[in-house]
């Protein structure tokens, strides 16, 4: 029997498809991972020319290595296409590997989309509430499902959707998160901590001298590190006005706030050159003083957050911090201004206890 594939552009999917008719007479589709350009026909009309061949051989000898893994992607395969094409999130492999790793352990070994049953799934989200937060059961299924149902899509594979597991409870915003505030003994310790972790006595005084202003101002690891003396800077400190100019962050807001007491007496001390990083013996370099400031707090052996997920502080546990002390302060509405986030909601999810505690000990104190 000969077999004339032809290639088709599929517009609403951007990627070209090769069709034939079975010996059955049934017209069957494979997908190819060529975009569907002009440009790229000749390249399309090579694989169909390869799949003819393929085909021509199946119906002489019997099934030919490589016809399956055309008309059904392979597991490996369809995530090396997914990653390139999908950009998903960092723990999109770390979800898989999960799940393969659980079904070897039921004797399956995951070869194609289709054996990712949905009997599979069940049976892994169940192993997954014996160890692992909710937050993280939620985030893994959504990857592992989001991959597959895409798959589905794009290889037009005779399969159901994967739907969403009635056992996937809504996680509240204070379980996604972790880390926490530290007290000003924790916080201390973490500092200290520099001694241990910088070698260069110059640098380990800037290291600390930032983890304080983080913890005075609440500020970003970013914005520590781009401080700047004065005008010039994305993040300015205005000494004479006593507030710092925020020209561009994470809200996309240009903002003054005010500084503490404690903050204005802190940067009191420190030299001052106009124009000049307040930290300008450290690298601007975000990812670099996350590093340095993790293991600083990791050799303190201080431990923040909810019982669920203690760990060690992070940079992030200043500004942390911060809002917690201020919390208790001053009203939802001005910690709004000082933390400077975009909405409200931000500063009631994370930081309204103490405002609820004032609020009870004015009503205890007007039944008296």
């Amino acid at each position: 029997m000969n077999y004339a594939v032809s290639v088709t552009r599929l517009r609403s999917r951007g990627y070209y498809v090769l069709k034939y008719k079975d010996s059955q007479g049934k017209m069957r589709q494979v997908a190819t991972d060529i975009p569907s350009r002009k440009s790229n026909e000749s390249l399309a009309r090579q694989q169909a020319f390869s799949l003819e061949a393929k085909l021509a051989i199946a119906a002489r000898t019997g099934p030919v290595s490589g016809i399956e893994s055309l008309s059904k992607n392979a597991w490996s395969t369809s995530q090396k296409t997914f990653i390139s094409e999908k950009k998903p999130r960092q723990n999109f492999l770390t979800a898989v590997g999960n799940l393969e790793r659980f079904s070897k352990t039921r004797g399956i070994h995951l070869q194609t989309i289709e054996d990712a049953t949905v009997d599979l799934l069940s049976q892994w989200l169940s192993s997954l509430q014996e160890n692992y937060r909710p937050a993280t059961i939620k985030g893994y299924y959504a990857e592992v499902r989001r991959f597959i149902n895409w798959s589905i899509r794009r290889y037009q594979l005779n399969c159901n959707q994967v739907m969403v597991d009635p056992r996937l409870i809504h996680v509240p915003p204070q379980m996604r998160s972790r880390g926490g505030p530290m007290d000003s003994s924790q916080a201390d310790k973490v500092i200290a901590a520099a001694n241990d972790v910088v070698a260069c006595p110059v640098e380990r005084e800037s290291w600390q001298n930032l983890m304080k202003c983080m913890l005075l101002t609440g500020m970003r690891i970013s914005e520590g590190l781009a401080l700047t003396w004065g005008t010039g800077g994305r993040v300015a400190l205005d000494m004479p006005g006593r507030s710092v100019v925020y020209l561009q962050q994470k809200n996309g807001l240009i903002q003054r706030v005010p500084l503490t007491k404690s903050a204005e007496e802190f940067f009191g001390c420190l030299d001052q050159i106009e124009g000049e990083r307040v930290f300008g013996t450290l690298r601007d370099n975000q990812p670099e003083a996350s590093t340095v400031i993790g293991k600083c707090g990791k050799r303190s052996g201080v431990l923040v957050g909810p019982e669920w997920s203690k760990q060690p502080p992070t940079a992030h546990d200043f500004r942390r911090s911060f809002g917690e002390v201020w919390s208790t302060r001053v009203p939802p509405a001005q910690l709004r201004k000082l933390m400077r986030h975009s909405s409200i909601e931000t500063t009631l999810t994370y930081y309204a206890k103490g405002d609820v505690k004032t609020l009870k000990d004015a009503l205890d104190a007007f039944d008296d």
